[in-house]
Formats: structure tokens, sequence, C-alpha cells
């Protein structure tokens, strides 16, 4: 590959932001996955000034996100430690991440028990405010989630 080199991938809902000439043999892009954007494996064509243009068939597939179904408990004290928390949906990644939950509010722990179910343990500080906090549910490749759950007195 050489510098001015492009990438373009087929179907709707794929953008390519940018594309990085790593070495003779390595391209990296930067891409966005729209929410609409059909699930599915992609053709990647590369255009390098001075070559014929190359296909690569199945070198990106679209996936399916997380979702999530339901959260339980639905509410937690204030001032609780080590919380078991039951995230259940789908497309959960193998090495998927919890976050969130704002001032206050401290995940310990974050257990994939399958593609489906998340077991977090969850710390809830006596200075965090009373509602609804956010959590958010991210895989390795970007694909996210949220729900909310409330902290009562």
């Amino acid at each position: 590959f050489e510098a001015g080199s492009t990438v373009a991938v087929s179907g709707g809902g794929v953008t390519v932001k940018s594309v990085t000439v790593t070495s003779p043999t390595l391209l990296t892009l930067m891409i966005s996955v729209s929410s609409g954007a059909a699930l599915g494996s992609r053709v990647a064509t590369v255009n390098s000034p001075g070559h014929a243009a190359v296909d690569c068939s199945g070198c990106f597939d679209v996936g399916a996100g997380p979702t999530i179904a339901s959260i339980t408990p639905g509410a937690v004290a204030l001032g609780q430690t080590a919380v078991d928390v039951d995230i259940t949906g789908a497309n959960f990644a193998d090495a998927v991440k919890v976050g969130g939950g704002g001032d206050g509010i401290t995940i310990r722990s974050v257990t994939r028990i399958d593609s489906g179910h998340l077991h977090v343990s969850v710390d809830v500080g006596g200075t965090s405010l009373f509602g609804v906090h956010t959590f958010s549910v991210v895989n390795t490749d970007g694909g996210k989630a949220t729900v909310g759950e409330t902290v009562t007195s």
C-alpha cells in the first residue's frame, strides 16, 4: 500500500473516515457504522495510486450490537457494597465492559456468563445521588447499549 490509498466498503451505512498506510502490507482504517446498517459480510475495495483496485470479500463484517432487556435488581439502596446486579440481553462480546453509573457508583467486576447474561458487582457510595443512573454495556468492537438503575435511600 502507498500514501494516497483509499478504501470503500460495500453496502449502505458504513463510512470509511480515514485510511492510514501503516506499512506496505497493512492499512489502518477508521470506520463508522450507522445503527441502521444491514448486518453481514461486506466487500472492502482498496485503491492504491498506480495499481488496479483490489477487492477483499469477507474482510469486514457488520455484526449486531449489544442490547439490554433487563437489569435486576431495578433499585439499589444508598451505601451498599458488592451488590450483585444481573444484566440480561443479547450480543454481549467475550470481553464486554460495563461502565457509567455516575458519582459514587463503582463497578467492582463484570463477569460474562454467556452472550445474553452479565453478572456485575457494584458499590453504591453514601454520597451517590438518588435517582436513575445510566450504565453502558460496551463490546470490544464499540457496539454499545445503555440502561438505567435507580438508587434509593
